[in-house]
């Protein structure tokens, strides 16, 4: 991990700002594909183009000109919507840009696609819904990845506006600055004595709080509010980009061999975003074998210890 750790600092000495393309006579669909009448991939070539897509080419709607944050997993999951996906759009967001072109999005997006479309965006932006294939005359484009994060300037007037606003909307936020993000609502990756944890950390001063049941601006508000967090791996540090620079934080999660790339998604966060981040690692079932932790997989937080750390983190 600490290879890996400064790895990501090496490369990010060489990172350049991403340039912004422009694809132009295309097809694209809501699973982030893009291709040409000649059924060339251009995005989103891991799979083949679904049949329904090939058919429906032949009598898709057209539009001259469309913003691409992709789609399928992209905006299914909350980490690469927010940390990704959303960034690469910031120039089409922006209050003082050039008259606004419509937002491709999938036809059922998760809550939170929306959501933060209307935090981070002018009044009266407009999405267009994708399903089996769309023609568009200008696909406009941004390479994206934590890499693209590094360069704020493309994006930390969007995310302050987002912060601004979800502030301004919760101001009756419970005290104090010190949360601890919670798995008791998932049954993913679950750890048997978190309640424990819970109980302990609610002695020093910290508060826990289960984001999935939040609104997204309370979520946001919540983060930006807090100056110490404990957490458990999830998409809930996601928020480490609306967090105050310095922020300190624990991640904790089971050691997953053949995982420490997916990982150490919130470590980088940290590391681009200026907080102060320490990854304890558990052993855990996944440990047997060197598959990846399964859905029903449990493991144990080793309480005393990480107590102690948290003292001297402090």
């Amino acid at each position: 991990m600490r290879r890996r750790a400064r790895r990501f600092d090496w490369h990010s000495s060489f990172s350049r700002p991403a340039e912004p393309a422009v694809l132009e006579d295309v097809f694209c669909n809501s699973h982030g594909q893009v291709w040409t009448a000649a059924g060339t991939m251009l995005r989103g070539g891991a799979w083949p183009l679904p049949e329904e897509s090939a058919r429906a080419m032949a009598y898709a709607p057209l539009v001259d000109d469309l913003a691409y944050a992709r789609g399928g997993e992209a905006q299914r999951n909350f980490f690469h919507w927010m940390a990704e996906s959303l960034p690469s759009i910031a120039r089409v967001l922006d209050p003082n840009a050039p008259p606004q072109m419509p937002i491709g999005i999938m036809p059922h997006p998760p809550r939170f696609v929306l959501e933060s479309l209307l935090l981070a965006a002018r009044e009266g932006f407009s999405v267009v819904r994708l399903g089996d294939a769309l023609r568009v005359r200008r696909l406009h484009t941004v390479p994206i990845g934590v890499w693209s994060l590094l360069h704020r300037e493309a994006h930390a007037a969007m995310f302050e506006r987002m912060v601004d606003r979800a502030v301004a909307a919760v101001p009756d936020l419970p005290q104090g600055d010190r949360i601890f993000i919670t798995r008791a609502d998932s049954a993913r990756r679950p750890a048997l004595n978190e309640k424990m944890l819970a109980a302990a950390l609610t002695q020093r001063g910290y508060r826990a709080v289960a984001l999935g049941a939040m609104s997204l601006v309370a979520q946001i508000a919540t983060i930006r509010r807090a100056r110490h967090i404990v957490a458990l791996h999830g998409a809930g540090l996601t928020h480490l980009i609306f967090a105050q620079p310095g922020c300190r934080v624990i991640e904790i999660f089971p050691a997953s061999i053949g995982m420490e790339a997916s990982r150490m998604a919130m470590m980088r966060l940290s590391r681009v975003f200026g907080h102060r981040h320490i990854t304890w690692l558990e052993p855990g079932p996944s440990e047997v074998g060197g598959r990846g932790l399964s859905p029903g997989d449990t493991w144990n937080i080793s309480i005393q210890p990480l107590l102690r750390r948290l003292v001297d983190a402090e």
